[in-house]
């Protein structure tokens, strides 16, 4: 398997428009972490086997990303910081190194931003999703 660099990730917030949304970029990515979470459902019954039976798919799905970066775009900060601050959902994709893309609805569940004296702006945003997940081959 090969191995990208991690900056080569790229989050993107939409804009909601429709029929067409349009994404921009939130910044570049520093550090990144992805989690894919599966909850399985047992479904052992009563005069069974004595091994437990777990059904899938079932259970609840979710993802979360994890990211952190410099802002490339005040209108996506923009965005991701009112989806911070309302709490509402809105769509955004991740891209990774070799060109695979992940993209669904997402709440901001965490968002900050620091700076030092001198230093640019850094941000960090976790996402986590609002809905069915799309994965699609770069």
């Amino acid at each position: 398997m090969t191995s990208y660099a991690g900056e080569t990730m790229m989050l993107s917030i939409g804009d909601g428009a429709s029929p067409t949304e349009h994404f921009s970029a939130i910044g570049g990515l520093t550090l990144s972490e992805l989690s894919l979470r599966q909850d399985a459902m047992v479904s052992s019954v009563v005069g069974g086997s004595s091994w437990q039976a777990l059904q899938t798919p079932a259970g609840v799905r979710s993802l979360r990303i994890g990211a952190q970066g410099r802002f490339t775009d005040s209108a996506a900060e923009s965005l991701l910081r009112a989806a911070a601050v309302d709490g509402l959902t809105h769509n955004n994709k991740l891209t990774l190194g070799n060109g695979d893309m992940i993209s669904g609805s997402f709440v901001v569940s965490a968002y900050g931003r620091k700076g030092e004296l001198g230093q640019a702006e850094w941000m960090s945003v976790t996402l986590q999703s609002a809905g069915d997940i799309a994965f699609s081959v770069g």
